[in-house]
């Protein structure tokens, strides 16, 4: 005997069968999250016992508790619209759509129904990846990279404060590829990556523009400090590819007082990236900016 059958959540024999039978995964509770009843469906995806008087709420996790409780309260009770919960305790990420209704006929029960849709997140965050973030390098694409540095400098113009661009050109990339093959050559970017990304603050934007270049964005700070930053960068890359003769270039620009776009800045920072790599590279190089027109100060070694 299934343990709901010592519990009637109404009497209407005939909403029991249809409850029962339903193709959706339903489950009733009170007012108060404890459950009534629970159809084969809704155990099944869940894949854990129900019991009644169990607590609806403790199926979720913190935020996705939060979330019912808040939708739950805020809005009239017989239209709850669907939200997406995560489930707790379980080895991977198990995502419902979760709608709920109340059913009038002598007592005021939530009938909520449960769609699994675990298999669609996980596209979603897949193809948010793809998106948002470098199939290769795992860092931020172009892109995204792009849309979050004109965020900050925006920020930067409205608080009247510095921040810098960094753009970084892996120097002589083309021979990795030809010397050792191009499987190790998008180890060699990976791994780049990773190092600059240990480098870099929490706070800083580090993306890839394409290929073998790269662009950094220092949020509030000067120049003085940056370039120690890009100097540091150049040190340890050369300290850390030393078996496949890598270095970096690296061009650097610092905003303050100007109303230019991400883009602008950039192209100067790229300016001064095309000097270092005409002075020997492997060293970093100031550009000044004066009107928007970008002009190369003295390579810093």
């Amino acid at each position: 005997m299934s343990p709901f059958d010592k519990h009637k959540p109404t009497d209407n024999d005939m909403f029991k069968v249809i409850f029962d039978h339903s193709p959706s995964a339903l489950i009733v509770t009170d007012h108060n999250f404890l459950i009534v009843r629970a159809n084969s469906k809704a155990i099944n995806i869940l894949g854990r016992c129900i019991n009644p008087s169990d607590y609806f709420l403790s199926l979720f996790n913190q935020s996705s508790k939060e979330k019912i409780e808040h939708l739950f309260n805020a809005t009239n009770k017989s239209e709850l619209r669907s939200i997406d919960v995560k489930l707790s305790n379980y080895d991977i990420d198990k995502w419902l759509e979760l709608v709920a209704s109340n059913h009038h006929h002598k007592t005021n029960l939530i009938i909520w129904s449960l769609n699994d849709i675990t298999e669609r997140r996980a596209r979603e965050k897949e193809l948010e990846q793809l998106a948002y973030f470098d199939s290769l390098t795992g860092i931020y694409s172009r892109q995204y990279f792009l849309q979050l540095a004109e965020i900050q400098l925006k920020q930067h113009q409205r608080e009247d404060k510095t921040l810098c661009i960094l753009m970084l050109d892996i120097d002589d990339f083309k021979l990795v590829n030809d010397s050792h093959g191009h499987s190790t050559g998008d180890l060699v970017l990976q791994a780049f990556s990773t190092l600059i990304s240990q480098t870099l603050r929490k706070s800083d934007l580090f993306g890839r523009i394409g290929g073998e270049e790269f662009a950094v964005l220092l949020p509030y700070t000067q120049q003085q400090d940056a370039v120690l930053t890009a100097t540091r960068i150049c040190h340890k890359v050369e300290e850390c590819f030393m078996r496949h003769n890598v270095t970096v270039s690296i061009g650097l620009v610092a905003i303050e007082n100007t109303n230019m776009s991400v883009k602008d800045a950039l192209a100067c920072a790229d300016h001064a990236l095309y000097q270092v790599k005409q002075t020997g590279k492997n060293s970093v190089q100031v550009a000044e900016l004066n009107a928007y027109e970008c002009k190369s100060d003295k390579t810093l070694k």
